[in-house]
């Protein structure tokens, strides 16, 4: 038990642990003693920006490298926490979300999730903010190759992120494209272009820690694998296309879309709706269970109507 705990302080994942912990507790108090959803975003980021902090200040030394991810990690939470904060503010309350505030335990399982999802993601940054990291023996001073690559995916993600979010917000504003699908800029050559960016920039911080972590350490790959896990298969990408295939299915504009555009990295549509099924699903990431264009007896009621336009 002894060991386990220097093992965790070797990392600060502990204390890391605790304060997510405590983070989710607090606004999950203010959530239900308010009824107030709209923290619930504001808190995930919130949470990636204090971990990085606390683990870079608890760094004995400091080096460029580990101030170059925390400060990364620090920008993409302020950017994703406002965002998301500014649009459900403007938009409203999270329909789904506002269904989990009626069951409280289903409600505490989504804060649960989030306090797991924070720690796993926030693994790579940990790891590189760790003392004994920034005074490796042998471990390689900044700017190696693999921290040009890695902050070059960061920054490529970074900015697929930002533009798609900023091109979606800009499309719903407008009152004309009220109850009509996402299909500009970015959004016409891929289906989910910001969790394209969001994929891409882990991986960029995974990539930059290949510099110091050795043995064990490389479990934090678990990371970028668990941030593309969740948008590929669980609440990330089916469950918005399922919501967008019930609305839309029959719309032909929808379906023409559909056909033509990737689900994920931005392609341009001619050149993808060639392509053939099956190199679609293997490397477009087009899968199985993002098609629910049929009826389906699991459709909600008001999946029935279809918009008469895009």
């Amino acid at each position: 038990m002894k060991t386990a705990i220097l093992l965790l302080d070797k990392y600060n994942l502990a204390i890391s642990a605790i304060l997510i912990v405590i983070m989710q507790i607090i606004f999950f108090t203010i959530a239900v003693t308010l009824q107030y959803d709209k923290v619930a975003d504001f808190a995930g980021g919130i949470s990636f920006i204090l971990v990085a902090l606390l683990t870079y200040g608890l760094a004995q030394t400091h080096d460029s490298r580990q101030f170059m991810v925390t400060l990364f990690v620090v920008i993409w939470g302020i950017r994703l926490s406002s965002y998301l904060f500014y649009r459900i503010l403007k938009i409203g309350r999270d329909a789904t979300f506002s269904d989990k505030c009626s069951n409280m335990i289903r409600f505490a399982v989504f804060w649960t999730f989030q306090a797991i999802w924070v720690l796993i993601v926030s693994l790579p940054v940990i790891v590189i903010n760790a003392a004994h990291n920034s005074i490796k023996v042998g471990a390689p001073k900044t700017m190696t190759t693999l921290d040009t690559v890695g902050c070059c995916v960061f920054i490529f993600g970074f900015i697929i992120e930002t533009f798609a979010d900023l091109q979606k917000y800009a499309f719903r504003s407008e009152e004309t494209n009220k109850g009509k699908w996402c299909d500009d800029g970015l959004w016409s050559m891929s289906r989910h272009p910001n969790y394209f960016g969001e994929i891409v920039l882990w991986w960029g911080i995974f990539i930059v820690s290949l510099n110091v972590i050795k043995g064990n350490e490389f479990i934090v790959v678990i990371s970028p694998i668990f941030t593309t896990f969740i948008i590929l298969f669980l609440s990330g990408i089916p469950h918005l296309e399922r919501i967008s295939d019930h609305r839309f299915r029959n719309n032909i504009n929808y379906q023409l879309y559909k056909r033509s555009t990737s689900p994920l990295i931005p392609i341009p549509p001619s050149f993808y709706i060639g392509v053939p099924g099956f190199i679609k699903m293997l490397c477009c990431c087009e899968l199985p269970l993002y098609n629910w264009m049929k009826a389906h007896h699991t459709d909600p009621p008001e999946a029935a109507p279809a918009p008469k336009s895009s």
